[in-house]
């Protein structure tokens, strides 16, 4: 497959797999999100990123796992992943809605510079069911992030829509 062999699958299978994940039980689970990320010393520019999230919103203590990928594979032969690795709080606001905060890891994976960083996020968004099956979520989250070459800080805003 050669050096693009691996970025190319990756990016395949994290955007196909986002398409067709569908939950087992009657709560949201599977999430397909686009969003934009950038801010501070992370990104001179705000970017386009896309992904899926996988969470349960309910009341209480949650997994909540989130990987976003920036779409540069699509001119570059490389791939630029943001997963995060979180515990939630979902707060009821309602029958069907909640605000989940979380708190987390986050690892920066970036092909192109072949480096990584690691750190941690906090985030907020809001879940609610909007219509029939489907619901949506907006998400914030802030990520301090630590490579070699010092921290990085990048900020994300990302919508997601579920069908159950």
């Amino acid at each position: 497959m050669g050096a693009r062999g691996p970025t190319l699958l990756l990016g395949g299978l994290l955007l196909g797999g986002s398409f067709v994940a569908r939950p087992a039980a009657a709560q949201v689970g599977a999430w397909v999100a686009v969003g934009v990320a950038g801010g501070g010393s992370g990104l001179e520019h705000s970017v386009l990123q896309v992904g899926v999230r996988i969470a349960r919103p309910q009341p209480g203590f949650t997994p909540d796992v989130e990987l976003m990928v920036l779409p540069t594979a699509l001119a570059v032969p490389t791939i630029i992943a943001l997963p995060n690795l979180d515990v939630a709080y979902a707060v009821p606001l309602g029958r069907y809605a909640f605000l989940v905060p979380r708190l987390g890891a986050s690892v920066l994976l970036d092909d192109f510079r072949r480096g990584m960083g690691v750190g941690y996020n906090v985030g907020l968004g809001v879940a609610a069911r909007v219509v029939g099956r489907m619901a949506a979520r907006v998400d914030y989250t802030y990520r301090r992030l630590h490579d070699l070459d010092g921290t990085v800080h990048l900020s994300s805003l990302s919508f997601a829509v579920a069908v159950h």
